[in-house]
């Protein structure tokens, strides 16, 4: 499969994930069919990553325990340099919305099983569409350099009701781990790893 066949490809999923718990609602509302459309859509990025060819980059003989060391260095990263650009909004009294944005606490509470699937599915279907496809394509035409850029740009940019100023250091941290480690797993465990870190404290704070 080619590159912009792949990235076309992956950019339609994406979005038919997000549209589709609107347009088909069953018995139970949206979170059933949210649940199925997070489960389907990462089925099918998974089936259509295996179809592409590599990037350039990409390394075929990375080690799992790199893979996990170098994941939770950028667990750690990402999270100092989110809070680090949270402190310098607040410094410049910049507006903030990031902790709503990343608030689940509702959600937990309330549909479980859905925030679950969504607190892990929901990075790894971002990692195949914002690093592997957006970097991909985007290098066809520009230096790998802009690449990470446009890339944490596109991620910033969807993420515009919550705070994007903390998502394009998020999107460019995960894709330096992407391009510098060779291996997509790393940028997804870290996302997911963050995710789940960030929900944890929210929840310690409430049981608090």
């Amino acid at each position: 499969m080619s590159q912009i066949k792949y990235s076309f490809l992956s950019v339609l999923c994406y979005a038919l994930i997000f549209f589709i718990p609107d347009m088909i609602k069953l018995h139970n509302g949206t979170t059933l069919t949210a649940s199925l459309s997070y489960l389907i859509g990462t089925g099918i990025l998974i089936i259509l990553y295996q179809k592409v060819r590599p990037l350039s980059f990409e390394s075929k003989s990375v080690s799992p325990k790199k893979d996990l060391l170098i994941s939770f260095i950028g667990i750690l990263s990402i999270i100092l340099l989110v809070g680090v650009g949270g402190y310098i909004e607040t410094f410049f009294s910049f507006q903030n919305n990031f902790n709503r944005g990343l608030n689940m606490l509702d959600v937990l509470w309330q549909r479980p099983i859905f925030a679950m699937i969504a607190t892990i599915c929901g990075p790894i279907i971002e990692e195949f569409v914002f690093r592997r496809a957006c970097i991909g394509f985007f290098s066809e035409y520009f230096s790998l350099r802009f690449a990470i850029l446009f890339s944490a740009t596109a991620f910033a940019l969807v993420h515009v009701d919550s705070d994007i100023f903390i998502y394009f250091i998020l999107g460019y941290v995960l894709s330096l781990l992407y391009v510098k480690s060779g291996s997509l797993k790393t940028a997804i465990i870290s996302h997911c790893g963050s995710n789940i870190l960030v929900l944890a404290i929210q929840v310690l704070r409430f049981a608090t």
